[in-house]
């Protein structure tokens, strides 16, 4: 990918947030952290993970416009980064590997099933007779449902429902639980962020909030920029949702922490790797101490992928570095560490056909790797 593109803002929401973040001091709770570690008793006896180093095989050379790659059993979907593009999203056959393109839908504009400039999608997928996916367009506050084999039967796309989400709501990641819930956390543009946000569309509320174990002091928290520049990156962090694990995974970018919840909110487990308390952890915006940890995630029904960095914002941003793939299991332990040759910035998982698609936008270029090896 050797054309230079322009990234939309909410795209870069990590990477932004490692500029803006700014002294802060905060209190800790030790009963909540207490309860947050008391998962089932799992991990009562640790394995020592497996260590690996990949190279990968570079794809999709022909695509200038890549934001993400998204592996969804048959298909492989792409999300193009819309500098002069007019669709939205690309479909790949993915047979055993191997891809073919089939078909570019998702035309931007403001007519019927159109979408603006900078639509999301959540990494949730339904996959029960037909392939489906949900869309959030922040900006005009909607979500809806694409049926993906009846845009590809139609050659155009085709929604099935869509949602009005409350005006407001500043989602980053959002997803579809049922008809009187939808959770997600929050990005910048809160004023206040928090680790989960629940809202039913059939009452228009917003009816519970999940906060940070953080017990940050903002002086001027009606000031918007200030918030945003002061206090939100202190928070950043990737949802996923697994629906048949009925389990909500947070992984988090500014500690080495990954939380896990049920749906209704309620913590499961916290997988920390970071020694520091949260009242421990100061941030400076003009310091290179800052660290980059949990970049990205992905969920599959065997194992839960974060892809971590680890490193200071200063050789984040200059690319010296090349990234990690952790992949923990379900009881969240530890099992395999994989260094790739390349600085990552978002992940997608084939168990089935064992191979994982790295994008990077730092070094624009895909890459696939086979986990032929590896996994059990």
């Amino acid at each position: 990918m050797k054309n230079k593109t322009t990234i939309p803002l909410r795209l870069l929401f990590l990477v932004i947030f490692s500029i803006i973040i700014y002294s802060c001091d905060t209190t800790s709770n030790q009963k909540s952290n207490k309860e947050q570690n008391t998962h089932k008793q799992k991990n009562t006896v640790k394995e020592e993970a497996k260590s690996y180093t990949l190279a990968g095989q570079e794809i999709f050379k022909d695509k200038f416009n890549v934001s993400n790659v998204y592996v969804i059993d048959s298909i492989v979907l792409i999300k193009n980064i819309l500098a002069g593009s007019t669709k939205a999203f690309s479909i790949y056959s993915n047979k055993n590997g191997n891809f073919k393109h089939l078909l570019d839908f998702g035309i931007i504009g403001a007519g019927p099933n159109e979408f603006e400039s900078q639509v999301y999608y959540t990494h949730q997928f339904e996959l029960e007779g037909e392939l489906k996916i949900w869309l959030y367009e922040n900006n005009r506050d909607k979500y809806s449902l694409v049926n993906l084999t009846k845009t590809l039967q139609a050659k155009k796309t085709v929604v099935e429902k869509s949602i009005k989400i409350k005006p407001g709501s500043s989602y980053f990641d959002l997803y579809y639980i049922n008809n009187q819930t939808i959770v997600g956390n929050m990005d910048n543009l809160a004023i206040k962020m928090a680790g989960l946000n629940f809202y039913n569309p059939v009452t228009d509320e917003f009816y519970k909030k999940v906060e940070f174990n953080s017990k940050l002091t903002n002086p001027k928290q009606n000031d918007l920029d200030y918030t945003q520049k002061v206090y939100n990156g202190v928070y950043a962090n990737i949802l996923r949702y697994h629906p048949q694990k009925s389990k909500l995974v947070s992984a988090m970018s500014s500690v080495d922490r990954i939380n896990i919840f049920n749906t209704d909110g309620s913590t499961d487990y916290t997988i920390n790797n970071d020694e520091r308390q949260m009242k421990d952890v100061l941030y400076d915006a003009n310091s290179n101490n800052n660290k980059f940890y949990n970049i990205d995630l992905t969920l599959t029904d065997n194992y839960i992928y974060a892809l971590y960095a680890g490193v200071s914002k200063t050789n984040y941003y200059e690319a010296n570095y090349t990234t990690k793939i952790k992949i923990y299991d379900w009881d969240y332990n530890l099992k395999y560490v994989i260094d790739v040759n390349e600085v990552l910035n978002f992940i997608s998982v084939d168990e089935t056909n064992e191979f994982l698609i790295g994008t990077s936008y730092t070094e624009e270029k895909v890459v696939k790797y086979s986990l032929k090896d590896i996994l059990n």
